[in-house]
């Protein structure tokens, strides 16, 4: 199908977008997996993960599960990335071109992975019309996957005795108010697009793909 097809495209853009800003960033080596204390790569790698579940859901006949995997991912997705590219863009981007001048090959890297994967999710979310939403009974993931990361951030900040990011030491009340207002645009990104999808999702008739079921719970028939 076309949507099939552009998925598989955007799939494969999201892999270049990961491995090229890898390879730029990180000297000739793609990003490895002490790289997942970053934000940034939870976002690459969720946007990457997204889109391989969305192809899976479109070749196979009767994908009840990945119809909901899709769009959970797509929320988890979707809502990480405006976070990684404010935070990034406005706070981190004036320390760095600060500290030193940062190469050409830098600055593409960072557009690939602050940006390259938004600007994909955006264009999915308005192509595949109408056939993503947000569902507020899935914040309790966006939720797990924001105290997962923390726990990562945390226990890689005590154990090496540098804060993975500068804003974030755990020593001094900047540190939690910070984390309290980017859990809060998280959430207000979340429930932002939940709104403006609540009237679309209530035109469509789902057939027998029940999504009043608990969430990721398919209907046993």
């Amino acid at each position: 199908s076309t949507w099939g097809i552009w998925r598989f495209i955007c799939l494969g853009v999201s892999i270049y977008f990961y491995v090229a800003g890898g390879t730029l960033f990180g000297v000739g080596q793609v990003f490895s997996s002490g790289e997942l204390v970053f934000l940034t790569i939870w976002g690459a790698l969720t946007t990457i993960l997204y889109f391989f579940i969305a192809v899976l859901n479109q070749m196979l006949s009767e994908p009840k599960l990945l119809v909901k995997a899709t769009i959970l991912m797509f929320e988890i997705a979707f809502t990480l990335q405006p976070m990684i590219n404010i935070v990034f863009w406005g706070l981190l981007w004036p320390v760095i071109i600060n500290t030193f001048d940062p190469t050409k090959e830098f600055v593409l890297a960072m557009a690939y992975l602050h940006g390259g994967f938004l600007l994909l999710l955006i264009l999915d979310f308005f192509i595949c019309l109408p056939g993503l939403f947000f569902f507020k009974e899935h914040s309790v993931c966006i939720l797990i996957v924001a105290l997962l990361y923390t726990a990562v951030n945390l226990t890689a900040t005590l154990m090496s005795g540098t804060p993975v990011y500068p804003i974030i030491t755990y020593k001094d009340l900047a540190s939690y108010i910070f984390i309290l207002l980017s859990l809060a645009l998280l959430f207000g990104t979340f429930y932002a697009v939940e709104c403006c999808t609540k009237s679309r999702r209530k035109r469509i008739i789902f057939d027998d793909i029940s999504f009043t079921d608990p969430p990721l719970i398919p209907r046993l028939e």
